[in-house]
Parts: structure tokens; sequence; C-alpha cells
């Protein structure tokens, strides 16, 4: 039933952790073939990447995320390194992409992550809290990659404005 709406598909995470200098992922233990084409991985000093304007763990995200767990909040902050990745992608006819991309951040969990930010639907996760909802089990859920916000519409009285930020991972 899919149909190219030839819009792009963003993936975007923030893996803050301690990695070693030189590490590899066992791809078929973490059931991923790599990067897709399309996605950069970017490996941060994460000092240096907080004096970016769009850093993930200042501004209003960051109070968010602050007030949602500030033990991580500060484990994150604290950490040595952040990978970041990103990218946007054709509008994808399988779920392939997305599957090789969780496995890749489920090893960077077991490689020394402290926190997983999803800035898609505003969450961070512990390592122990990824692997359980988007590892362990095998099964996949689209609802735990999307946020959906309702709020008063500000120009139609009595309506509702809704939005799924994290719908553009798909």
């Amino acid at each position: 039933q899919w149909k190219d709406s030839g819009e792009q598909a963003f993936l975007l995470w923030f893996v803050f952790g301690n990695f070693d200098q030189e590490f590899g992922i066992d791809a078929p233990a973490y059931r991923t073939r790599g990067t897709p084409a399309g996605i950069e991985v970017v490996r941060y000093v994460n000092r240096e990447l907080a004096k970016w304007d769009g850093y993930p763990l200042a501004g209003t995200l960051g109070g968010l995320l602050y007030e949602e767990n500030s033990r991580l909040f500060e484990r994150a902050k604290k950490a040595g390194e952040c990978v970041m990745l990103r990218g946007s992608r054709s509008d994808p006819a399988d779920l392939d992409d997305l599957r090789a991309l969780v496995g890749t951040i489920t090893a960077l969990v077991d490689l020394g992550s402290v926190a997983v930010l999803d800035p898609q639907t505003l969450t961070m996760f512990d390592a122990d809290e990824w692997r359980r909802k988007f590892f362990a089990r095998d099964a996949f859920l689209a609802r735990d990659h999307v946020l959906i916000l309702c709020n008063e519409d500000d120009d139609h009285a009595g309506r509702l404005h809704v939005t799924t930020p994290g719908l553009r991972t798909f």
C-alpha cells in the first residue's frame, strides 16, 4: 500500500557517552547494515558541541529534558563525547534504514553511552531504557518514534491543533 510521497524522511539522534578511541560494531549482533545513504554519523567532543547554538541540551529542549530527568540530563552533559546521527532520505518504501540506525545506536549504548536523545520526540533515554524499548523486543512499534502534541488552536476557537513531529522519521 506504500506510495512515494516525494517527501524526505528526517532522522536525528544524539548519543552521549565516553567511547574508546577506536571501536567497531558487530553488525549482525545489532541487526544493522551500517549507516544508510544520506545519513551522517559525526563524533564530537561534548564540551565543544556545547558551544553550538543548536546544542540539544541547551535552550527550551534542554529545559524540558532537565525537568523530565535531571540526573540523566546531568550525566549526558558531563559525558566526554556526543555522536550525532543525522540525515534525510527519500521517502523510504520500508523501515530497514530505521532498523539499521536503531541497531547502530544500541551498539553505541553498549560501547559506553550514558544517554540517547531523540529530539523529534523530546525524549532522552538511559542505556537500559533504550535497549528495552527499541532493541530487546522483537517487534517494531511506530508509535515509539512519534510524539503527538495537542494544543488549543489560536486561530480557531474551540478547535485543537495536533502535530506529530516524530512522524518526520518516516
